[in-house]
């Protein structure tokens, strides 16, 4: 689902009365995610999952078009694990 379709599934009876406020809304709960996983903190929502940042290992991998070997360096990404 993109973005738009999740603003427009928002609006409606009993939810946000326009998509502008359900837009704002995705922004701030996207932003606060951001914000809190870069300082190192897990986000855990009870009933619906955990966001938290994970260290990915370097490697070695090929160049696509060449087919040379290149060395993909250690990152740091956010990752989601759905709760049931």
């Amino acid at each position: 689902m993109s973005k738009g379709k999740l603003i427009d599934a928002m609006v409606g009876p009993n939810k946000f009365a326009t998509k502008r406020e359900a837009e704002q809304a995705i922004e701030i709960f996207t932003d606060t995610i951001k914000s809190l996983t870069s300082s190192g903190d897990t986000v855990t929502i009870r009933g619906f999952g955990r966001f938290e940042v994970k260290q990915r290992a370097g490697r070695t991998g090929r160049h696509p078009g060449t087919g040379e070997e290149i060395t993909i360096p250690a990152k740091q990404q956010l990752a989601f694990s759905a709760r049931a």
